[in-house]
């Protein structure tokens, strides 16, 4: 083309592909940093050339590296740079950090507790933040957790710890359900039934009856370990047929045995030792619990929800009715079966009732339970 003399010199554009100049290429995030449950975020790009490529330093994932989405849930927490490349090789980056929520976990030592109970705190990983509730339960401190039984009603919670209080960039929240219990009234414990693990020394309490849910209670003070030793329970003769079994193990723990079908059995979590103990097996109709001093201990067990049946005797002190080698050697106390699944708050009251007043011993009056147990042997009482 030829320009003449006077004239004027036409204004020369950006070809495709060409960047403005004066025009630098820049990204940016709603934030510089963000908590591991948050909204997968999204960049904003200006002063690009064409659809570029998104990239990171290690650990960070993209939903999309055209569109530089980024995917929280599956980036590892730490902080990184995000590099934007377009396509006429122009660079533009920005630092983005990924912020572990904090760990709002809490947990009590059970999920009920008596109303006469001694008054619960709970283990948190992380302290500082605060519990709440519905109306009826109380807390000493609601930053501990303590909760103030005696001026708590009895009903069913939901307890929530909340981080916020904290101060940390991500608070998180978790909950645990909680049920106060009645207390149960107390009677007198004056007696209970001695056992020297001798074939003739445990007693037979009849025909037992079959249920397909229920409970075992007793106390025991073992004065040696004999291998699965009947404490209470029946099964149908020297068969491997049986109902129902408390017993101890050969590992010399606590053991929980029912029969589907099949052998259904659980232990304590610690060993037995001489003390009194407080053992509880629970069939709800989907799962056996083993309870030792009113604390749910960790193994449990399904089963198919019908208890086999026998024609054997309910033993105290022995495994079955004709029993010469599994017999129980110390002190059983308070054996009761019951033809329901007992609650943990139920459980920890009948624990809890137990003690020394005015110097006489004291027991849980187990007929004030919601449901009675069928059988109660108060062994000499």
């Amino acid at each position: 083309m030829i320009i003449g003399i006077g004239s004027t010199i036409p204004e020369i554009t950006n070809l495709p592909g060409q960047r403005d100049e004066g025009v630098s290429l820049t990204i940016s995030y709603p934030s510089s940093a963000f908590c591991d449950t948050a909204s997968d975020p999204s960049p904003t790009v200006s002063g690009n050339v064409g659809a570029g490529t998104f990239s990171s330093t290690t650990g960070l994932v993209f939903v999309n590296n055209s569109t530089g989405v980024v995917d929280i849930s599956n980036t590892v927490t730490g902080t990184y740079t995000i590099t934007y490349t377009d396509t006429n090789s122009a660079v533009a980056t920005t630092p983005l950090e990924v912020v572990l929520s904090d760990n709002a976990t809490f947990s009590y030592s059970a999920s009920s507790f008596p109303q006469d109970g001694s008054n619960p705190t709970p283990t948190t990983v992380l302290a500082g933040g605060t519990f709440t509730s519905g109306s009826g339960l109380v807390f000493v401190d609601t930053t501990t957790g303590e909760i103030n039984l005696s001026a708590s009603t009895i009903g069913s919670y939901t307890i929530t710890y909340n981080t916020s209080p904290v101060g940390n960039l991500c608070p998180s929240t978790s909950t645990q359900p909680i049920a106060i219990a009645s207390a149960l009234a107390q009677i007198d414990n004056l007696n209970s039934m001695s056992f020297d693990g001798v074939a003739n020394n445990k007693i037979n309490c009849g025909l037992s009856n079959t249920y397909n849910i229920l409970s075992l209670s007793a106390w025991v003070k073992p004065n040696s370990p004999v291998n699965y030793a009947g404490i209470f329970g029946t099964r149908n003769g020297v068969s491997s047929t049986l109902n129902y079994l408390l017993t101890t193990d050969n590992t010399n723990k606590f053991r929980f045995i029912i029969n589907d079908g099949i052998n259904r059995a659980i232990l304590s979590n610690d060993q037995i030792t001489s003390s009194w103990t407080h053992v509880v097996g629970v069939a709800d109709g989907n799962n056996i619990y083993l309870y030792i001093n009113g604390v749910k201990q960790t193994a449990t067990q399904t089963y198919g929800g019908t208890i086999a049946t026998t024609n054997g005797s309910l033993m105290i002190g022995a495994q079955y009715d004709s029993d010469t080698a599994f017999n129980f050697n110390g002190s059983i106390d308070e054996a009761a079966i019951f033809n329901v699944a007992l609650t943990e708050a139920e459980i920890l009251s009948i624990y809890s009732a137990t003690e020394f007043v005015g110097g006489v011993n004291k027991t849980a009056d187990l007929s004030q339970l919601t449901t009675p147990p069928v059988s109660w042997y108060r062994m000499g009482d």
